[in-house]
């Protein structure tokens, strides 16, 4: 009955309390928290102590000393560390807490005349503390024989509330201590060392069209000393967010991103991968992931792209009929520079203001926001296409316009956007992912089933199918990307990271990515960005 806490204690705050404490202290232990380790291998053998000292339940130690034996067998496991503000604050609060108990019992001896027997006292004293640190009921101040009824001070009496105060505030106190335990080590901040080699290792090996996100400023980058890799990654409470296969010579990136998986767990923190392609499932695999299908990219091959045929004449339609409409396309692959451009520019602040007022959040992590100094388009519709890879494959970024806009200006610039870039050598334009688009609700895997299912109720607020259509008039082919998880509901706290950091960005709070959100709620149009992340 000691373990975990004494069913016979009537005090319901003693009860209450510990309970509470005991649930803290089990979290630390499934987060593998190396310091709620050391807390329960302390519980346990103060359980045996008090035990030990008691003998009213003889069951209770022997069972202390098998979980103590359990834990001992099992530390290596326990790796996670806690912030530093966290250990500060577990060691002060738990000494003030051990002293409450020390003055309490001293006071309570005083009272009751057994200070003059110090062997007894010091018995009662580690009892009190055993049961403390065992989250067990308090023999030294309440039951029978505690100080409380020694000294007949149980009652309404000012005495009385004073020790009944001593010993909840020691039990609040460890119960803020176990509390303290849980705080996640806190990312420290961006190293521009670090950025400039992530910066070189990507531009040298970096491939696909995420990498101008892996190597942008809403992400954070993490390397080894020597080596020739990357892992770019978004930190979103307790997740970090790998984004796309990890950059670098092939031995030297899946290295780096082991050590990275590895760091994460020292950190307390839950590694996960966001857009990862089908090439890298199986090394994935060997590191205990599993891969589901997010998904669908499109990619047009420019070496093909013509407006000619049956397969692009919806696109081609489309674009003739804005044509006709007014719509001019402007051309400014180095920006819209110089006095002359201004009211281009200032043309295209309008266009963005009008869209954030009616989208409510620019989203972040794996799409840029609006740079006048880098947009490439005129007032009516903007288009923004960057250099993706070391093959010279461009992924289109950004896109707006305006709501009064003639149908088709965007599929006119991105027309106009690809022609261009074959012209000049480019082999491939993505246009990006297509979230929840090619599931497969009849698959094996029960997670994609999960996910198709929320495509189809997520269809008001952002409108999958309707995105998916836009790239298919392009004719792109598509290829799969994938989510990696390795625990069982990884896949739910990676759903929720995703939005924070697609609302807020990487290191922000709860209540900023919350504040987007209501403001994203409140828009009068879906959230859904065209390009599509």
């Amino acid at each position: 009955a000691w373990l975990p806490i004494d069913p016979a204690d009537l005090d319901p705050l003693d009860a209450l309390t510990a309970a509470f404490a005991l649930g803290a202290l089990a979290i630390g232990i499934a987060r593998r928290k190396r310091l709620a380790w050391t807390m329960a291998v302390v519980a346990f053998a103060a359980a045996g102590v008090a035990g030990a000292l008691t003998f009213s339940h003889p069951i209770g130690a022997p069972v202390a000393i098998v979980c103590l034996l359990l834990l001992a067998r099992n530390r290596v496991r326990y790796r996670a560390a806690t912030a530093r503000a966290g250990r500060t604050a577990f060691a002060w609060i738990a000494i003030c807490a051990l002293s409450l108990l020390v003055v309490d019992s001293a006071v309570g001896d005083f009272l009751s005349g057994t200070w003059q027997q110090p062997l007894s006292d010091l018995r009662a004293l580690i009892g009190s503390i055993a049961d403390a640190l065992s989250f067990s009921a308090f023999d030294g101040l309440f039951g029978p024989s505690g100080a409380l009824s020694r000294t007949g001070l149980i009652g309404p009496d000012l005495g009385g509330q004073v020790f009944d105060l001593l010993e909840l505030a020691a039990r609040v106190g460890l119960l803020l201590a176990t509390i303290s335990v849980l705080a996640a080590v806190s990312e420290r901040p961006p190293d521009e060392h670090v950025v400039r080699r992530a910066r070189r290792v990507g531009r040298r090996y970096g491939k696909g069209a995420l990498l101008p996100f892996q190597l942008g400023p809403d992400v954070r980058q993490f390397l080894l000393p020597g080596q020739a890799g990357v892992v770019a990654y978004g930190q979103a409470g307790r997740m970090a967010v790998a984004l796309g296969d990890p950059m670098g010579r092939p031995e030297a990136a899946w290295e780096t991103f082991a050590a990275f998986v590895a760091s994460r767990g020292e950190m307390d923190q839950i590694a996960a991968v966001y857009q990862a392609s089908g090439t890298s499932r199986g090394m994935l695999a060997a590191l205990g992931f599993r891969s589901i299908r997010v998904g669908m990219e499109a990619i047009v091959d420019l070496k093909l792209f013509r407006l000619e045929g049956s397969r692009r004449a919806n696109l081609r339609h489309t674009v003739s009929r804005a044509s006709r409409g007014g719509v001019l396309v402007g051309w400014y692959p180095d920006g819209v520079r110089g006095k002359s451009a201004r009211p281009i520019r200032e043309g295209m602040k309008a266009v963005d203001r009008t869209w954030l007022s009616r989208a409510g959040a620019q989203l972040r992590f794996t799409i840029h926001g609006f740079d006048p100094e880098e947009l490439a388009r005129r007032d009516i519709a903007v288009a923004v296409a960057r250099e993706a890879d070391k093959d010279g494959g461009w992924v289109l970024d950004l896109i707006r316009r305006a709501p009064e806009c003639t149908p088709g200006a965007l599929e006119s610039c991105i027309v106009e956007a690809a022609e261009r870039l074959r012209d000049s050598g480019v082999p491939t334009l993505s246009l990006g992912l297509a979230p929840l688009y090619g599931l497969d609700a009849g698959a094996a895997s029960r997670e994609e089933r999960f996910l198709a299912m929320i495509g189809r109720l997520v269809r008001p607020f952002y409108d999958v199918t309707g995105l998916a259509f836009f790239k298919s008039k392009f004719d792109p082919y598509w290829e799969p990307r994938y989510a990696a998880v390795r625990g069982r509901f990884d896949l739910l706290r990676l759903g929720v990271a995703l939005l924070r950091l697609h609302l807020a960005g990487s290191g922000a709070g709860p209540l900023d990515a919350i504040g987007a959100a209501l403001r994203a709620a409140r828009s009068s149009m879906p959230l859904s960005p065209w390009p599509g992340r």
